[in-house]
Formats: structure tokens, C-alpha cells, sequence
């Protein structure tokens, strides 16, 4: 017993620092974008202007801004300064701690081979590496929901201590709801697991009756200390109106996205988790039954359904939550790698199914799309190329709020003068807690106190349509009355960056 526990440990360790090296790929190097911009920039004032902001603006994702704050507030005083390695850490650390707990998920309920190979998969998913390499609550909340499964199908079958497990349920899933709102979906997605376990026949009926009481304290219980969430939301609406209504397309991109870009992959991966329901079904009758436990499997299967189809309908056309975005969906990948295990170890050929674990895995490192480890848009690029370019009194002015963010972070790493963006045009406010509009008028007059004008342009598809008509506005006055001394451009994952350079003491066109 005790070499078994201590192979697990020596795995599960194993697993982390794997996950960890691969979210570290290339990170040190990798330009931060907008998003992530925000999130940075949020937490580099004080402590009273970041509790201000995160209730009366922003509460998502408070959680991780705050643990990040300290993060980052420690590193600050030990001399460490914000790169991009630093700020991306949690996130990276947040990751390889969901691994390990999906491996230990597996490994409990299934036994090791579920647990290794469903990592493998967690590890090498496009959502979840993209998610690592961000500054942002992904990981975060990955990992807590992914905790929050495993301790709720602990405290139904423990022997012992199943109180301390419950209290622990509660806590755990409290604190992934502060992490990001979309949580609260999985949190449904428990309930529903518990009511199946409770009506349907299945092995583990017996432990969710004499686990009711216990599951309805605690629902109770985090559905008062999610309140305050709860009351934000309703009174002002949702923050992420650049998400598209759902729709066949949408469904389809996630989809896409879950698979790594690869049909192959994907209908791999599909035909796994599909054959792990099924054979466990079937095995009801069985004399190996217990190897597939059918009441795990539904919890699992309510894991990865309802998420998703209370999304989809939540974000329908005429009522629009904006919450089907394939990197909120995140959260689900972790029960499609843990039912692709499952259908690894439902296969009773030895050799197919080591066959089948091998090919799923060597699948998935072949499926990941080579813009993974990429920039979504590479500003770091555009501020070395500004900073090379930069003489004094010049002028900058961004078309987008991801600039500002993007660039007010580069010029805190000393990567940028701070004399270019004192009196800069910038798009961001945190006073009014939003993007500024570009004005025309404002660009004009920019133009009469500045020799030269860097203009950046860092739209994306998300931004409104009136946001993009006020930049093409600015850029068309500007080309039509001055000339271009220099002109730089750079492709990313999400959008482009691109820096125009105009001479404004010459005279106009």
C-alpha cells in the first residue's frame, strides 16, 4: 500500500513539473495582450483603489486579481520585477495543479491508467495551454472546479471524515465562483449530477440519499456567500458584451478548439469519451463491473454536458448573457480528457487498449495548432519598434484599449518612455473604469502640439462597431494629411498590431 501511495505522489509530481515546463515554452518571451493588460493593470494600484474598482466594475475573476495582487505586491518587494514570466506564474502554477488533481480524480475512481492518461490529454489541450500562458482566472478556476468534483464525490463515498469533506466542498466551490462568474454553470452541473444520482439507478444511489442533507447545507450555504456575486450581476449586467450570441458556428468553434484544430484528434478524443460511457453502462451487469463505477461516470458526464448546454441556451439571440465563449468553456475539458481515460481502461484487450491510451496522447501532442505558444497580439514587438524609433516630443495615440493597457505596462518595464505616454491619446480610463472613445476632434489637436504622432492600430473582431469606425476615421484624416516616415506591423493569434509613424510639421496634403 505504501509503495502504491508513493508511486501516486511520485506521478502526480511528475505530471506538474511536465505541465508546468510545457505552459513555461517560449512564456518569457511572449508579448502580453489586452486582457491581460487589464488584469495586470488592476492590480498595480493600491489595495483600496483595486476593492473600489473590482465592486463597483469589474468583480469578476476577484478572486485570482487579488491573489495576484499579492503575488505581484511580493515579488515587488523582494526587488522581482513584472516580466512576462512573473506575471504569468500563477496561471502556470494554477494549471499544473489542475493536472495533478485530475490525475488523482482519476486514479481514485477508475485507477492510475485513467488518471495518467487523462493529465496527458489535460496537459496537452489547445483551450487549457492557450489558458496557462495567460495572465488571466483560467487556471485558477480550472483547478477549484476540478477540486471541487473531486472532494463532492469524495464526501458521497468516504468512510471517514466525510464532514471535514463536505465543509471542504463548500469552501472550495465559494472560492471558484470568486474566481469567475461562469463557475456558478458547473456548480449547476453538480446539482444535476447529485438529483441523477439520487433518481436513477445506479451503484452509487445508496451514497447520494445518505449524502442529501449534507449536499443541500452546502448548496445552501454557497448560494448565501455568492450573494454578493449574484447581486452585481443582476444590477449591471454582463461585462463581456463582445461575446457572440450562440449559435451552430459558435458550438462548432468550441468544438474546434477542444480538438486542437484537428479532426483526426477530435474524433478521437469523441469516440474515447463516447466509448467510456457506453461500455460503463454496459458493465452494470458485469462481473468487473466495478472497475467503471457508473455513478462517477454520470457525475462526469453532467460535468461536461451541462456547462456547455446552459451556456448555449443562456447566450441564444434575444437573450444574450455572452456566456458561450470557447475559453470560458474551459472548465469542461477536464470530464472529456477523465471520459477519454475511462474509455482507454473500458476496453478489456490489454494491447488495444494501451494502443488506444498511446494514440490518443501521441494524438493530442500532434494536434496542438503551432499559433499555441504564439502572442494574441504581439505589443511587445511594437514597443521595441516604437522605442527604437522615439525621439522627444513625439506623440502616441492608440485606436483600441488593448494598446493603452498593453502599452502602459511596457512602460512600467522601462520598455517604453514614460514621456510618450504622459500625454498620449490612450483609450483607457481607470477613473471611468472603461475604454475611451477615439475622438477625431482630440486627434487633431494631438497633432498640432507633437512633431511626430506614433499611431497604433490594435482592433480585434470583438471590439463594437463604433469603436471601429471612430479608428478607420482617425487613420483615414491622418493619411490624407500627413506622410508616413516609417511603418511597422506584426501578426498575432487574436489580431495585429500595427504602427504607423507620421511626420505632423509637414505640411498637409
Amino acid at each position: 500500500m505504501r509503495t502504491w501511495a508513493a508511486a501516486g505522489r511520485a506521478t502526480a509530481f511528475a505530471l506538474f513539473a511536465v505541465a508546468v515546463a510545457i505552459d513555461l515554452f517560449r512564456v518569457p518571451q511572449l508579448s502580453i495582450w489586452g486582457d491581460e493588460g487589464f488584469s495586470i493593470g488592476l492590480v498595480s494600484g493600491t489595495w483600496s483603489e483595486f476593492w473600489r474598482y473590482a465592486w463597483t466594475k469589474e468583480v469578476n475573476m476577484v478572486l485570482y486579481h487579488a491573489l495576484l495582487k499579492v503575488w505581484l505586491d511580493v515579488t515587488a518587494a523582494i526587488g522581482i520585477p513584472p516580466d512576462e514570466l512573473v506575471v504569468r506564474l500563477p496561471s502556470v502554477a494554477f494549471a499544473g495543479l489542475a493536472v495533478v488533481v485530475v490525475f488523482w480524480t482519476g486514479r481514485r475512481f477508475w485507477g492510475a491508467t485513467v488518471g495518467v492518461v487523462a493529465a496527458a490529454l489535460l496537459v496537452l489541450n489547445h483551450v487549457m495551454l492557450v489558458n496557462a500562458r495567460y495572465t488571466r482566472a483560467y487556471t485558477l478556476e480550472v483547478f477549484l472546479v476540478s477540486l471541487g468534483w473531486f472532494v463532492l464525490l469524495v464526501a458521497m463515498s468516504a468512510a471517514r471524515h466525510r464532514t471535514l469533506w463536505w465543509v471542504a466542498y463548500a469552501l472550495i466551490m465559494t472560492a471558484a465562483v470568486y474566481a469567475h462568474l461562469f463557475s456558478g454553470l458547473v456548480l449547476a452541473a453538480q446539482v444535476v449530477a447529485f438529483g441523477a444520482l439520487l433518481v436513477l439507478p445506479n451503484d452509487w444511489r445508496a451514497r447520494a440519499k445518505r449524502s442529501l442533507r449534507a449536499m443541500v447545507i452546502c448548496i445552501a450555504a454557497i448560494s448565501v456567500a455568492i450573494l454578493p456575486l449574484g447581486f452585481y450581476a443582476v444590477t449591471h449586467g454582463s461585462p463581456n458584451l463582445h461575446v457572440q450570441a450562440s449559435s451552430p458556428y459558435e458550438m462548432g468553434r468550441a468544438l474546434w478548439n477542444f480538438a486542437g484544430h484537428s479532426i483526426v484528434y477530435g474524433l478521437l478524443l469523441a469516440a474515447a469519451a463516447t466509448t467510456g460511457v457506453l461500455l460503463t453502462l454496459r458493465a452494470r451487469t458485469r462481473p468487473w463491473r466495478r472497475a467503471l463505477p457508473v455513478g462517477a461516470a454520470v457525475a462526469l458526464c453532467a460535468w461536461l454536458a451541462v456547462p456547455f448546454a446552459l451556456a448555449y441556451v443562456a447566450s441564444q439571440p434575444g437573450f444574450n448573457l455572452h456566456l458561450f465563449a470557447w475559453g470560458y468553456l474551459v472548465v469542461v475539458v477536464p470530464a472529456l480528457c477523465l471520459l477519454a481515460g475511462v474509455g482507454v481502461v473500458a476496453v478489456r484487450r490489454p494491447l488495444a487498449r494501451v494502443a488506444l491510451a498511446i494514440c490518443l496522447v501521441v494524438a493530442a501532442a500532434f494536434a496542438i495548432p503551432q499559433d499555441t505558444f504564439g502572442p494574441s497580439q504581439d505589443f511587445r514587438s511594437a514597443a521595441a519598434w516604437i522605442a527604437e524609433h522615439y525621439e522627444a516630443r513625439d506623440g502616441l495615440v492608440c485606436n483600441a484599449w488593448s494598446c493603452a493597457l498593453a502599452f502602459s505596462y511596457y512602460t512600467r518595464l522601462d520598455r517604453l518612455p514614460a514621456a510618450l505616454l504622459e500625454a498620449s491619446a490612450l483609450q483607457w480610463s481607470w477613473v471611468d473604469g472603461d475604454a475611451t472613445p477615439l475622438d477625431l476632434a482630440s486627434v487633431r489637436a494631438y497633432t498640432q502640439i507633437h512633431p511626430r504622432i506614433f499611431f497604433v492600430e490594435s482592433l480585434v473582431g470583438g471590439d463594437r462597431a463604433d469603436v471601429k469606425a471612430r479608428a478607420v476615421a482617425a487613420r483615414e484624416w491622418l493619411d490624407s494629411r500627413y506622410p508616413v516616415l516609417a511603418d511597422f506591423s506584426i501578426e498575432g493569434s487574436v489580431g495585429q498590431v500595427r504602427v504607423r509613424l507620421y511626420d505632423t510639421l509637414a505640411a498637409p496634403f
